[in-house]
């Protein structure tokens, strides 16, 4: 028979090698099971992110319609529609197809008042839609104005230039605050 102290001695010794034996097995496990459900959140993690982006990018598209439906409206007359796509804010930037840069919403608006009292009729739409978010609260649209204004001095004018606009996030509302377009000939050598 084994001395007490050497009966402890085994049975701790063993204990210490089955605890070593189980950490061996088990740590793998921990780290594999670990690493799965890392992946799962980053995946969700970007599931929710694209998500997001997706969301915001449909927003901005909708403000994008929202400003053509206002331009529009501008060609009969109706200012009101431009009054709410645009912010209101004095950092706010138009670079109009008559060759105007207009900074502040006062100026801004004016000139929309002008070419509203000119009441250019027809109609031009978006096309070729790009958007870029900058951040989340700050988004670059480029496109096309593809259309017709009928009733210009010069008589009927067709539409086809380039635009960019810069859309801000201000009180949960995707607001105008740059608009660059190319000039019309037909308009640049003097302001409507």
């Amino acid at each position: 028979m084994l001395p007490r102290d050497t009966k402890l001695s085994k049975t701790k010794m063993f204990l210490i090698r089955l605890e070593k034996q189980m950490y061996a097995t088990i740590r793998p496990l921990v780290l594999l099971l670990s690493t799965m459900i890392s992946l799962g959140a980053s995946n969700a993690l970007a599931k929710d992110a694209a998500s997001n982006n997706d969301d915001l990018q449909n927003a901005v598209l909708s403000a994008n319609d929202q400003f053509y439906t206002a331009l529009n409206a501008i060609f009969v007359g109706n200012m009101e529609p431009m009054d709410s796509v645009w912010s209101h804010a004095d950092d706010i930037t138009y670079l109009s197809p008559t060759g105007e840069q207009l900074t502040g919403w006062e100026a801004v608006r004016k000139s929309w008042q002008i070419q509203a009292d000119n009441e250019l009729g027809g109609k031009v739409e978006s096309r070729d839609v790009q958007i870029v978010l900058l951040n989340p609260t700050l988004a670059l649209v480029t496109n096309r104005e593809v259309g017709e204004n009928p009733n210009t001095p010069q008589g009927p004018m067709n539409v086809n230039i380039r635009s960019s606009k810069i859309y801000r996030l201000e009180s949960g509302k995707w607001k105008l605050v740059f608009d660059h377009v190319d000039l019309l000939p037909l308009l640049s050598d003097k302001a409507i």
